[in-house]
């Protein structure tokens, strides 16, 4: 059986986790060998929200296999991202050179 993302009302991320509803992901990526970028924490982008990094790549197929998301969390393969669009909030794969609409310097 799948586990159900709980929904919350609006939680920003905080200076190093994304959203309540985007955790359990985040943490089920990390126990299957994916690795967040610690070091550069949430990414504050103005034009895409809160980011956190991932080393590596999203395996989104072990994502649909374990979870039933609601409508609010949407998996773009294309982009290499999640997204919370109830908070604003999404986790990628650090990708070298990407520029991000900040002032935060990112660490390759």
């Amino acid at each position: 059986m799948k586990q159900k993302i709980q929904e919350t009302p609006y939680k920003s991320a905080t200076k190093d986790e994304v959203c309540s509803h985007l955790k359990p992901i985040v943490k089920l990526l990390e126990d299957n060998g994916n690795k967040v970028d610690r070091l550069t924490g949430i990414i504050c982008d103005k034009g895409d929200g809160n980011i956190l990094l991932l080393e590596n790549d999203i395996d989104f197929k072990l994502i649909e296999n374990h979870f039933d998301l609601p409508d609010f969390v949407t998996l773009n393969e294309q982009k290499k991202r999640v997204v919370c669009s109830k908070c604003w909030c999404s986790f990628e794969k650090k990708v070298a050179g990407k520029t991000f609409n900040t002032s935060q310097k990112i660490h390759y």
